[in-house]
């Protein structure tokens, strides 16, 4: 019935997965065949021992075969009346012949069919803008994709019937096994056979319901290379570099390819993306002139080199101006700045002030801004070139590899937010944006990547929300990785969510380890090793702990004593070890430059300016309030101060850097230390690093003036202070400890400093009260913050909030996904789920009625 074909050249990296997706088809392929073009590498040993025949070109009479030659050498070795063609590089599923067989019954005409291909390598740039920007695998959901008939099928992927392929080759070559061009031995066989085909009346048919897999792999330099080469063939074939009015076709076609570069990474808020664009608008046409001067153009050649030098006084970056002259290595011409092309001479000056960008770019999440500054913008490209260097100097690849995942929640049309959240919940979707306006940094994937790092461990850090990712995204990074290793950090309302991305992965890579960490951990223990699906979990902080698994599976070596782990033994057995306080102290600094910073939003208030930063300057916190969630399950009233070098070092380089303008100090409690926050005050003054800054702080005990007239000259402009309730029973009952009055004082000493206040209230304890809420809500009014929110609590399970709901008699949700911190799970003895929602949004609506004209309606509270 069919015959499976596998091209190769030294593809000793790729060949076994390759064949093996093919001996484990559904329908099995008559024949395996690779025709291999002369590797040098252990090509065909591997090919051998996979037992799939292999044809060198010696055995067809040539020294090199190529492309063209090969897919022709096929036709004289199978009798099917279908030819399975797959590049080296190219994955199926099981199920692949089986889909597409049937496909050839719709239309009699149909000649040849493809599939989709997905890109699995994404972790490089180079992958990343090849997948998005050449592959556009991923810009719209593949569910949302549409089969079609195409001109042409790539050759990476294809079933052709044997008869019109030998139809062909008897039309145009008096051959019927001579159907392809000989002459073409690296790209464009599959252009010019479709062409043919089509000629005769077949179709060429493309399916986006069978998938496949590319494996290939490219830094920033090869991807450039590749797309150059694909769009140089047509333009030669057409003798573009002899026609100056066929070249300016060329000059709108490679135009029109760096704005969608462009547009993508804006559209996808990923700044970094906007790097390889720039670098192709202008390397394309230097590397033109090679050709130029090939076919013997060399007045042409010289005007590319002199607008190219020409635009080099316009260039708004310098690193970009040094990068740019570096990679566009330049033939001996005498410069002439008279002596330029005038349409490329533009193109290069737009480029050189990034005048292609979007007004808001890289900002289009933010629906604060409208128009962004030129040096954020300079920023957000070279944050690209950043990256390329970081790639480099990151242990990223090796035998054994680590991911970090944060991965896609999205539930009923709203973001989830957990890794990094205190109050892990769902948000509402804006505008059709792509991540949430809140987006907490996750520190704690980001500390364990640093420390896997420092061990120069193979890994990879993915934040999927902050990427604004797709679960089609989510899912080929992770498996195109391939990692042996995947840490998931889950959370009460996500954990179902979590299990599925879990359950899939595994099913995908079932030799991969699944760990499985975070705040509902805390309270699962044991129970979470009977999913089969995940092999590892961690109670607590877990940072050095799973680094310490890490390095045990790496050196297949006993992980039973590590603190904190949850596993079974080889008798099934669950064991669950104690866990660790880590040494925060000595945690090296976050790596900066792969994750997406400019897309991380705390920001409260105008004041603290995008592109702003979180930091921490502690963990932990040595109060006990019974609702609050990190300090409990996490912490367990730890408290520990980080090195205050170390933060500032992150704080210079992001603002070197990245160009931040602000940061926000992310502690669980940022005033528990008052020795701690004066030398981080006076660090930030003799390193004029006084940029605004706000931190999370307890009200009760920053009362002193002095220090905060400190903290203010050295940028704090806005403190955010937990209230939630000044009603003494209920902060009895919820053990907070919160003194009222100084709570005031604060509050005063604050304003009367021009400090700003964003205070944060919730409703809904056991023993809350109409009454009681209207005595917080006045006191509100009475404070007049700059800013306050109001959430209605949540007893999330590992909360001592939690086990007293349980011990009085409460009726708690039994589904986890209920447990979402922006959409209520109400235990109040007094006040239903649905009065609590209407107290809520009066609340706010009162509050900002009063912040117009300074009136408000009680009514809601009656």
């Amino acid at each position: 019935m069919i015959s499976a074909f596998v091209p190769t050249l030294n593809n000793e990296k790729t060949i076994r997965r390759v064949l093996r997706s093919l001996k484990s088809q559904s329908i099995k392929p008559k024949r395996v065949i690779v025709i291999d073009s002369g590797s040098n590498d252990a090509t065909e040993k591997i090919v051998k021992e996979e037992g799939c025949e292999f044809y060198g070109p010696s055995y067809f009479g040539f020294e090199f075969l190529g492309l063209g030659r090969a897919r022709n050498r096929i036709l004289e070795l199978i009798d099917t009346p279908y030819l399975l063609s797959v590049d080296s590089d190219i994955l199926l599923e099981e199920e692949h012949i089986e889909k597409v067989l049937p496909l050839f019954e719709q239309d009699s005409a149909i000649a040849g069919i493809a599939g989709k291909q997905i890109e699995l390598n994404r972790i490089h740039l180079g992958d990343i803008a090849r997948a998005l920007v050449d592959g556009k695998d991923l810009l719209e959901p593949i569910c949302e994709q549409t089969a079609m008939y195409r001109n042409f099928l790539m050759g990476s992927n294809s079933i052709y019937k044997v008869a019109a392929l030998k139809e062909v080759g008897e039309k145009y070559n008096n051959n019927p096994n001579r159907a392809f061009n000989d002459a073409l031995i690296s790209n464009y066989e599959d252009v010019d056979i479709g062409n043919k085909l089509r000629s005769l009346g077949y179709k060429l048919y493309w399916t986006p319901k069978v998938l496949t897999y590319h494996l290939q792999k490219d830094n920033l330099e090869t991807f450039i290379n590749r797309a150059y080469r694909y769009k140089l063939f047509e333009w030669r074939l057409n003798k573009a570099f002899h026609n100056h009015n066929l070249y300016k076709e060329r000059i709108k076609q490679v135009q029109a390819y760096v704005q969608r570069g462009f547009d993508i990474a804006y559209e996808k808020s990923r700044a970094y993306l906007a790097y390889p664009f720039f670098v192709i608008g202008f390397k394309f046409f230097i590397d033109d002139i090679k050709i130029f001067l090939e076919e013997n153009n060399k007045e042409f050649a010289q005007k590319i080199h002199n607008s190219f030098l020409k635009s080099l006084d316009y260039f708004v970056s310098d690193i970009l101006k040094e990068d740019i002259s570096q990679k566009c290595q330049l033939e001996d011409f005498n410069y002439d700045k008279n002596n330029v092309d005038e349409e490329l001479f533009s193109w290069f000056v737009k480029l050189a002030r990034l005048d292609l960008l979007a007004k808001d770019f890289p900002a289009k999440h933010d629906f604060k801004i409208h128009e962004m500054s030129k040096d954020i913008q300079i920023k957000a490209v070279e944050s690209g070139f950043i990256r390329v260097k970081k790639e480099e100097e990151l242990s990223i690849y090796g035998d054994f590899k680590v991911l970090l995942l944060n991965p896609t929640w999205r539930v009923d049309g709203r973001y989830g937010v957990r890794a990094g959240s205190r109050w892990p919940h769902s948000q509402n979707i804006y505008q059709d944006a792509l991540i949430p306006r809140y987006i907490p940094f996750p520190f704690f994937l980001a500390y364990t990547y640093a420390l896997l790092q420092q061990q120069q461990i193979a890994s990879w850090i993915s934040d999927a929300i902050s990427l604004g990712y797709n679960d089609d995204e989510c899912l080929y990074e992770s498996v195109g990785y391939e990692p042996d290793v995947i840490l998931i950090e889950t959370a009460t309302p996500s954990f179902y969510n979590d299990l599925e991305w879990a359950k899939k992965l595994k099913s995908h890579l079932k030799d991969t380890k699944i760990c499985f960490v975070g705040t509902h951990i805390s309270y699962e223990k044991e129970q979470i090793l009977r999913y089969d699906f995940i092999d590892f979990a961690f109670i607590g902080e877990y940072e050095e702990s799973f680094v310490k698994l890490c390095e045990a599976l790496k050196k297949k070596q006993s992980y039973e004593g590590i603190k904190g782990l949850i596993y079974k033994d080889e008798k099934q057995f669950i064991h669950i070890n104690e866990s660790q306080k880590v040494d925060f102290a000595s945690f090296p600094p976050l790596i900066q430059g792969i994750m997406p910073l400019y897309n991380y939003n705390d920001r409260t208030i105008e004041e603290l300016l995008y592109p702003s930063l979180q930091i921490q300057l502690s963990r932990g916190c040595p109060y006990k309030c019974s609702f609050c969630l990190w300090p409990q399950v996490m912490f367990h009233t730890n408290y520990q101060k980080r090195d205050l070098q170390t933060a500032i070092k992150e704080i210079k380089q992001a603002k070197e850097l990245f160009g931040i303008k602000s940061f926000y100090v992310d502690d669980d409690t940022f005033n528990i230390d008052k020795k701690h926050l004066v030398a981080f005050a006076n660090l930030l003054k003799e390193q004029e690093l006084c940029l605004p800054w706000m931190a999370m702080a307890r009200a009760d005990t920053i009362t002193d003036k002095e220090t905060l007239m400190l903290l203010k000259k050295s940028g704090l402009v806005a403190l955010k202070f937990g209230i939630e309730s000044v009603n003494e029973e209920v902060l009895e009952q919820m053990e907070k400890g919160l003194d009222v009055q100084k709570c005031e004082q604060s509050i005063f000493t604050c304003k009367e400093l021009g400090i700003q206040i964003h205070l944060t209230f919730s409703i809904g304890y056991f023993n809350d009260t109409l009454e009681r809420i209207k005595e917080t809500f006045l006191w509100l009014i009475k404070q007049n913050p700059d800013s306050m929110q109001l959430s209605i609590v949540t007893p999330f399970p590992g909360t001592k909030m939690y086990a007293q709901a349980k011990q009085r008699g409460f009726t708690l949700e039994e589904d986890f996904s209920k447990y979402d911190g922006a959409r209520f799970c109400v235990v109040t003895s007094s006040l239903s789920k649905e009065k609590l929602q209407d107290i809520q949004r009066n609340w706010i609506e009162q509050w900002r009625r009063f912040k117009q004209d300074g009136t408000y309606d009680l009514g809601f509270l009656q």
